[in-house]
C-alpha cells in the first residue's frame, strides 16, 4: 500500500485538512485507531496494519496531546482528526504488515 505521493513534503495538518480532496496527493495515509469510525466509513476495503512490520513514520493525531506532540494546528486539521481518530502512516506500507479485513 503506497500513498498517493511519497515524494511529497506536506505537513500532517495539511494532510488532515486537504486529503479528501480530489486531486491532493500527500505521502500520507490515513488511518483510524477507532472500529467504530472504520465501521462507519468502510466500503469492504478495511485492513489492519502492524505497526511493528510498518516500521515508518507514524503521525497519531487522534488525541489533543498527540496532535499537540504532532504540530498539528488549525481548527480544521484538529477538528478532522478528533472526529475521525487519524493516525498517518508516512509513505509505504510493506504487504507483511498488513492484513485485509474487508467489511467490518
Amino acid at each position: 500500500m503506497t500513498a498517493k505521493n511519497p515524494n511529497a513534503s506536506y505537513m500532517p495538518g495539511g494532510h488532515i485538512s486537504n486529503g479528501s480532496k480530489p486531486g491532493f496527493k500527500s505521502q500520507y495515509i490515513s488511518t483510524t485507531n477507532d472500529m467504530g469510525v472504520l465501521k462507519k466509513w468502510n466500503q469492504g476495503r478495511a485492513v489492519e496494519i502492524d505497526l511493528d512490520k510498518f516500521g515508518g513514520w507514524v503521525v497519531d493525531a487522534s488525541t489533543q496531546a498527540a496532535r499537540d506532540r504532532a504540530g498539528i494546528r488549525g481548527a480544521t486539521a484538529n477538528r478532522l482528526a478528533e472526529n475521525s481518530k487519524e493516525v498517518l502512516l508516512e509513505g509505504f506500507i510493506p504487504p507483511g504488515a498488513i492484513r485485509w479485513l474487508g467489511k467490518v
